[in-house]
């Protein structure tokens, strides 16, 4: 099953997407969803979720963000945030 999804992706990752945001048909599977962003994007994002990046479901942590069974439904806003640092 598949779902229509907002994706935001915030500083370097939005240079490096091509754009800010926009709306994908995606797998209903969190996990599958982002293999498919990763591929359309040309981005690596599941081997740094929680050490590179944070990605939010709805404005949450994907952890609390998302169905105990970790599908996505119409309409959820996906967002990609890079940590920052600096001093």
């Amino acid at each position: 099953m598949t779902v229509k999804v907002r994706i935001k992706f915030f500083a370097q990752l939005a240079q490096s997407a091509g754009c800010r945001e926009c709306y994908l048909e995606v797998p209903n599977n969190f996990y599958e969803a982002i293999k498919v962003i990763e591929a359309k994007f040309n981005l690596s994002i599941t081997d740094k979720l929680g050490s590179g990046y944070s990605v939010l479901v709805n404005g949450k942590g994907y952890s609390y963000g998302l169905e105990s069974n970790n599908e996505l439904k119409d309409g959820d806003t996906l967002a990609f945030v890079p940590f920052l640092g600096g001093g």
